[in-house]
């Protein structure tokens, strides 16, 4: 039997020992198999990566090529340009060439006619000579003089003749040339203008379209990072301290991962830290913000108090604001603290409050906080009432009366006018008071103590309207109300009659 359950017993070990190795062994494999679509994963993306970044190559010497094919262009839009400039120089020269030598050629002419007008104009006077002498000589030899006169004016008319239509030839060439040249020009003109409109129409297609080409790129290469790159979550620190926009409004973290920081303070002031994470690592870059000039800001600024005669009282007043403002504190026009002027029982508290220790009647009314810096000034006010206190003048007295008879105590009271003072018995039992003060809602209650019991005076504010302008009650015991007691036998009739009860 032993031994069957000591088989039994090694059997279900190792069952369990190899379920063991199994459970390992299915592990390992899950975990190599993670591993393996992890490197799947990784090379898928690296090898997207230097595709993406073989195009963006390509895109960029493509780029370049067209650029180069530009430049060129324009270098050669340069040089036709250059040409045309020196080619039309070269036609002014040309033309105003023509012009010097057509104006030579009239001046020839005209010089040429004046010679032969002189000539002729000679000849004339020598033929008129002749003639005068011909009446006195024989007639033959004037008849050949004649002749030979007729014969020159003849040929120099036709010299003259034939120069004027020289002339007129020479002009009309000249005036052909002239319109030829300028004709060629013009054409010359047109051509080169024709060709440079080509060129930098052709430019200007060209740049629109390496603009668009580009525009392209952009574009893909931003849909390839976004849909490749996972897009980092941005976390800013101040101070070491993460940064909450809930917790702190004023701190707002915008759409491109900026932080804004409205209203600043001089606790702005500090290092801040930018952090970017996403599954490819993190980085981070920080920068250090001074904030050393704002206008003074009463952050908290005094309210509306109630004080005894006698007591302390602090109106608060906390700043913010650099540099660090000047706090003064002002009743109407008399400055009572600050940072030169300190009046007695008037305290100028670190914190920027004021402490009025011990505060009397005439210290009631407005004050006003103050605050200033280079940057501006900020004001703050409060009202304060200061309360007479509730005395008991006439505390009852120790008295012996007759059975029977009708005893009287005394309990005269001062108070503030603000206040009302009723006095009750204390011939109640403790259940009974509890219930009569806590229906009455009386703000405070005054115990004398004496030989008869206690003298208890309730005090509460005046009127409804006090109630309504939050006007607290006045705390503490006067001190006329501990007075010793003296020992003495009294009934308790007499004092049910005190307090004015029947003695049944």
């Amino acid at each position: 039997m032993i031994t069957a359950l000591s088989i039994i017993t090694t059997v279900i070990i190792t069952i369990s020992r190899i379920t063991t190795i199994i459970i390992t062994t299915s592990r390992i494999t899950t975990i190599i198999i993670s591993i393996s679509k992890i490197t799947i994963i990784i090379i898928s993306r690296t090898t997207t990566m230097i595709i993406t970044i073989s195009k963006i190559t390509t895109v960029i010497i493509t780029i370049s090529k067209i650029t180069t094919v530009i430049i060129t262009i324009s270098r050669i839009t340069t040089v036709i340009i250059t040409i045309s400039i020196i080619t039309t120089e070269i036609i002014t020269i040309s033309i105003i060439t023509t012009v010097i030598i057509t104006i030579s050629i009239i001046t020839t002419v005209i010089i040429t006619t004046s010679r032969i007008t002189t000539i002729i104009i000679t000849t004339s006077r020598i033929t008129t000579i002749i003639i005068s002498i011909s009446k006195i000589t024989e007639i033959n030899t004037i008849s050949i003089i004649t002749t030979v006169i007729t014969t020159t004016s003849t040929i120099t008319t036709i010299i003259i003749t034939i120069s004027r239509i020289t002339t007129i030839i020479i002009i009309f060439i000249i005036i052909i040339t002239i319109i030829i040249t300028t004709s060629k020009i013009t054409t010359m003109i047109i051509t080169i203008s024709r060709i440079t409109t080509v060129i930098i129409t052709t430019s200007i297609i060209t740049t629109v379209i390496i603009i668009f080409i580009i525009f392209i790129v952009i574009i893909i290469i931003t849909i390839i990072i976004t849909t490749c790159v996972p897009q980092p979550d941005i976390v800013w620190y101040k101070d070491a301290l993460p940064i909450n926009p809930v917790r702190l409004p004023r701190y707002r973290v915008l759409a491109g991962g900026s932080l804004q920081v409205n209203g600043l303070l001089p606790d702005d002031t500090g290092m801040f830290q930018c952090f970017a994470r996403n599954e490819a690592g993190e980085v981070q870059t920080n920068t250090y913000l001074a904030v050393t000039s704002i206008a003074p800001n009463i952050t908290a600024g005094p309210s509306d108090s109630t004080v005894i005669d006698g007591m302390s009282v602090i109106l608060h007043c906390e700043t913010s604001g650099a540099p660090r403002p000047a706090i003064t504190w002002q009743k109407g026009e008399r400055v009572l603290a600050s940072g030169s002027v300190q009046l007695p029982r008037f305290t100028l508290l670190e914190s920027g409050s004021l402490l009025i220790s011990p505060a009397h009647i005439l210290d009631a009314g407005t004050y006003t906080c103050m605050a200033s810096n280079s940057r501006g000034i900020d004001e703050a006010s409060a009202d304060l009432v200061v309360w007479a206190r509730t005395r008991i003048t006439t505390p009852p007295q120790d008295q012996s009366v007759i059975k029977g008879t009708k005893a009287t105590m005394a309990c005269g009271v001062t108070h503030d006018p603000s206040v009302s003072v009723r006095g009750i018995p204390e011939c109640l039992k403790l259940r009974d008071e509890e219930e009569l003060l806590k229906s009455l809602r009386y703000d405070m209650v005054w115990i004398y103590s004496g030989p008869f019991g206690r003298c208890v005076v309730l005090v509460r504010p005046g009127d409804e309207q006090n109630h309504l302008s939050g006007v607290p009650p006045a705390p503490g015991f006067p001190e006329e109300l501990e007075a010793a007691a003296e020992t003495s036998v009294q009934s308790w009739q007499g004092f049910t009659a005190w307090m004015g009860l029947n003695s049944e």
